[in-house]
């Protein structure tokens, strides 16, 4: 299943709420699940606390909801707007060292966003006046599922809920030659992390 969010008019007001994408009658679609069913939560990170139960009351909805609304008619959102944290790694593709004339790393190289810098699929990047150098690189995001600590290899994908698609948008100046060459300010500036359009279920991706 294709999960997302999406803005929803109630009374004049927006809502923020959570649908899957479906395709019914030939056109894709999306299900607004808490409409159809109110105990599902109208946000992912809240979907994700309970997925289990959450995700049976859904595939029941998709199966026999008809409150849906054509793709094009709904303000797409990024389809997680609060995760508990963003977790990324650096030099993770050998074209793009080799690009930044660059050794591949030994060991990952871990830095991090603020969540608040997350923003949809057809939101606009802004470009700071504080910086001369904007960059960007597109991502496959993990979404982590279910809490862990110490998680062994062997149960790291047991973890996974799916994947979805980020930009790491970076200032190059204030990342590598301002602030000690301390990565977060430069990776965290306002909209420097579109994420979206949908997380798709890892049971849905071929050779997971």
């Amino acid at each position: 299943m294709k999960f997302l969010q999406f803005e929803r008019r109630c009374n004049g007001n927006k809502k923020k709420v959570l649908g899957v994408e479906t395709v019914l009658n030939g056109k894709h679609v999306i299900v607004d699940l808490n409409l159809a069913d109110p105990s599902i939560p109208m946000d992912m990170r809240t979907f994700l606390n309970d997925n289990h139960n959450n995700l049976i009351k859904t595939l029941r909805v998709v199966e026999n909801s008809k409150c849906s609304s054509a793709k094009e008619d709904v303000k797409l959102l990024s389809p997680i707007t609060n995760p508990d944290k963003l977790i990324c790694v650096g030099m993770n593709y050998k074209d793009h060292c080799e690009e930044m004339n660059i050794e591949l790393p030994v060991e990952p190289v871990i830095f991090s966003k603020f969540s608040s810098c997350i923003v949809g699929p057809t939101d606009n990047v802004e470009y700071p006046k504080e910086t001369t150098q904007l960059d960007w690189e597109v991502e496959l995001a993990i979404v982590v599922g279910k809490e862990g600590k110490r998680i062994s290899l062997q149960e790291a994908m047991s973890h996974v809920f799916g994947y979805t698609v980020a930009f790491d948008v970076s200032a190059r100046d204030w990342q590598l030659q301002k602030n000690g060459q301390q990565w977060l300010l430069g990776k965290s500036m306002d909209t420097f992390c579109p994420l979206g359009p949908c997380i798709v279920m890892k049971e849905d991706i071929a050779g997971k």
